[in-house]
């Protein structure tokens, strides 16, 4: 649609004004309700308060579990902080916070009227449950207790659509309430206080669900990308709760990874108190064999035949003997590798191999890992699939490794045994029985180192297990930010009138923006640029001649500035004949005519009311008027003159009328007649103007056809009535000039103070 071009060089902010002006009320309206509504929530609502504490993460284990070599290896070092910040923040950890805390049930107390607070630790009433209710339970139940200053109590509870409970009233305390859910009993506290009346709300959630809620409300980050501290954080009302669940929180993580350290040693101590009751077993056996040749070959010392052979001989026998101590430490850590009970178990022991040691150090460190990862993440946990694969594909190199190490050692085994035979057969003078006597001796000595090394290691692993350390050292205990998160209550009453003062202005920009009819005068003008000739207000008195000689009413006033507009329309002497039409019917074009007409007469000028909406006319109608003979007769019947045609109008003086006459069957070819143009030639010379009431050229085309008799045409809009859709059409008329001289006049307007001086209704 084109627009009015001085309407998109400025924005009409005295207009934009005087619409809020005249929807004074929804401001007025819009104020008290935000007002209310933010009173109310500034009452209610309590200041949030933010809560932080942190906690330092080493890099590597702090338990001294990983401080000696071989065992040590067992442990590991410690896990990414990144980890960490899953592990502190796990399922596990929260549950036992709110186990400890008696947290999944959370207590508002009614403070007055509006007012309330979340009463911690120290609250009135609460709700107990059984057990195992309490572990099953999925949901969250409100409990909402009225109690008056007798001990009576009201008793209700909200939960989940299938929660089957009926409200209780005046009811004693304890109370058990019995519903589908099971029974749960709403008991005073040690800070309860008889005698006052009370209103409190108890929500009561399952261990799960107030898990999950817990989880919520609390933060967990690293405090720098590059930082080994993490910062726990929680916003909640009570300062007191905020405090004891990150403490709480802290404590718990500490007492997670000291119980986890302490479950590794214990596994590793109990695994070598098995290796040494074994090994105690077999070295007993070597010396009861030792025992029994000694006495069976009545042998108490052997002789050495030379130093020499007899020196060389204990270097080789020396050797052996860390020989054959290496191949059984590979031995065993094969036998352990071998037995599918130990898979995803710690591998023991230090082998005398770099490759091998920093293989079997590498995989203890995933299977550290991976216990601490299946601690805090559930069985199907993507982690937990992708580690245990690394840890398959490296325990079957270590296999592969060891096996091949193993081999090797039997070769150095042989050879040192092979130059040990080479000594001994040159000691052919040595007797048998001290050849017999020293095998058997060095077998109890392998036997006896290796039992001395597993006991060293047992003591070192129990006096470290004895002085195992958290993981996390507290940086800072839980502290309160000094300023609340929450703005002020009269930031918030100052907001909410605030959004009391938008809400019109957005609600107004809304119905503009979706109303599709014309709304005044204004209106028109910013969407058409066809010139708008003049308003006329909502017609209160009922009748179609709403203007005499004497009348000061604002509707008369609007038709005289009407009716001066029109005159400077009408510039040239020839222009007498002016047509009225509009869009559609209901528009008020007869009623402008009609009351044109008569204000042109009361200028003493003789004018002419003349029908030609032939196909529903109502000028009659309106004036009351009956005539013989109509336009329509005068058209299709030769001999009727035109002074057969007009009657004068009794109530104003120099105002004739032609009316329309019944409807023809022929409309069209009646008003492209030659008797039109006839017609109103005639009566060009005897009257000064010639109001003539059209059809709607929304409608019919009648009005086309008559634009060759006439000098000029008034477009009749109607406010409230008149769609945009209209307009444009008018404005169609109004570019492509099928119509002489078209202007408009908006009918049906608001009457304002402004019209007729101030004065008159």
């Amino acid at each position: 649609m084109a627009k009015n071009s001085k309407s998109n060089e400025f924005i009409d902010i005295n207009g934009t004004l005087r619409q809020y002006k005249k929807n004074w009320y929804w401001f007025a309206i819009s104020l008290f309700i935000c007002g209310v509504i933010g009173f109310v929530v500034a009452k209610r609502s309590n200041p949030e308060y933010g809560v932080r504490s942190s906690i330092l993460i080493s890099g590597q284990d702090q338990s001294m579990l990983t401080s000696f070599a071989g065992l040590g290896d067992l442990f590991g070092t410690g896990a990414y902080v990144q980890d960490e910040v899953m592990v502190i923040s796990s399922h596990k950890v929260y549950r036992k916070v709110v186990e400890d805390l008696g947290i999944n049930a959370v207590h508002t107390v009614s403070n007055g009227l509006l007012s309330k607070y979340f009463a911690y630790p120290d609250f009135p009433l609460t709700v107990t449950a059984p057990e195992e209710l309490v572990d099953t339970l999925s949901a969250v139940v409100l409990f909402n207790v009225d109690l008056d200053s007798e001990g009576k109590a009201d008793i209700s509870i909200a939960g989940p659509k299938d929660l089957k409970y009926e409200k209780e009233k005046g009811v004693e305390l304890p109370h058990s309430c019995h519903t589908n859910y099971g029974d749960f009993t709403v008991v005073p506290t040690e800070h309860f206080e008889t005698g006052k009346s009370l209103k409190t709300e108890i929500r009561f959630a399952g261990m799960e669900p107030a898990v999950e809620l817990l989880a919520k409300g609390v933060t967990a980050e690293l405090a720098d990308r590059k930082s080994n501290i993490i910062v726990l954080g929680i916003n909640t009302e009570n300062r007191d709760y905020g405090r004891d669940v990150l403490n709480t929180i802290m404590a718990e993580y500490n007492k997670v990874g000291v119980e986890q350290d302490r479950q590794q040693g214990q596994y590793t101590l109990n695994f070598i108190d098995q290796r040494l009751e074994l090994l105690s077993q077999e070295l007993a056996d070597a010396e009861q064999r030792i025992t029994a040749y000694q006495q069976s070959e009545r042998l108490i010392e052997p002789t050495v035949t030379t130093e020499y052979e007899m020196t060389r001989k204990a270097d080789l026998e020396a050797r052996l003997v860390g020989s054959e101590t290496h191949l059984e430490i590979i031995r065993m850590t094969k036998d352990f590798l071998a037995d599918s009970k130990n898979a995803y178990n710690l591998i023991p022991g230090t082998i005398d191999n770099e490759g091998l040691q920093n293989s079997i150090s590498k995989y203890n460190e995933l299977i550290l890992k991976l216990m601490e990862l299946k601690s805090s993440a559930k069985p199907n946990n993507a982690a937990v699939k992708l580690l245990t694969e690394q840890i398959d594909a490296l325990r079957g190199n270590i296999i592969t490794t060891v096996d091949r190490v193993y081999r090797n050692a039997q070769v150095v085994n042989r050879d040192a045994r092979a130059e040990l035979a080479k000594a001994e057969s040159k000691l052919d003078k040595v007797p048998l029985q001290a050849r017999e006597y020293l095998s058997l001796l060095r077998q109890q000595k392998i036997k006896q180192e290796i039992y001395l090394f597993l006991s060293q290691r047992r003591e070192e692993t129990a006096m470290l297990l004895a002085n195992t350390m958290p993981k996390g050292v507290i940086v800072d205990t839980a502290y309160v930010l000094i300023k609340p998160l929450t703005l002020p209550r009269k930031v918030q009453m100052l907001i909410a009138l605030m959004i009391g003062l938008i809400i019109p202005p957005v609600l107004i920009w809304i119905r503009d923006k979706l109303r599709t009819k014309v709304v005044d005068r204004a209106d028109v003008e910013t969407r058409i640029t066809v010139p708008v000739l003049g308003e006329i207000c909502v017609n209160k008195t009922g009748e179609a001649l709403a203007i005499n000689e004497t009348s000061t009413t604002s509707i008369a006033e609007l038709l005289r500035l009407l009716r001066s507009n029109l005159l400077f329309v009408l510039s040239d002497p020839n222009d007498k004949v002016v047509l009225l039409t509009s869009t559609k019917s209901g528009e008020g074009k007869s009623f402008v005519a009609i009351n044109l007409a008569a204000s042109l007469a009361m200028l003493k000028k003789r004018v002419l009311l003349v029908g030609l909406d032939i196909r529903k006319p109502t000028l009659g109608k309106y004036l009351d008027l009956h005539s013989e003979y109509g336009m329509t007769q005068y058209l299709s019947n030769n001999k009727l003159t035109p002074e057969q045609l007009v009657i004068t109008e009794p109530h104003v003086a120099g105002l004739d009328v032609v009316l329309a006459g019944p409807v023809p069957p022929n409309p069209t070819e009646l008003l492209n007649s030659k008797r039109m143009e006839d017609f109103f030639e005639y009566m060009r010379e005897k009257y000064d103007y010639i109001i003539v009431d059209t059809a709607p050229v929304g409608m019919v085309s009648d009005t086309f056809m008559l634009n060759r008799i006439g000098d000029a045409t008034i477009y009749v809009t109607r406010a409230n009535y008149t769609t945009y859709q209209d307009l444009e059409f008018a404005e169609g008329i109004y570019d492509n000039h099928r119509l002489k001289k078209l202007s408009l006049v908006v009918n049906g307007t608001q009457q304002s103070k402004n019209y007729g001086y101030g004065y008159g209704k």
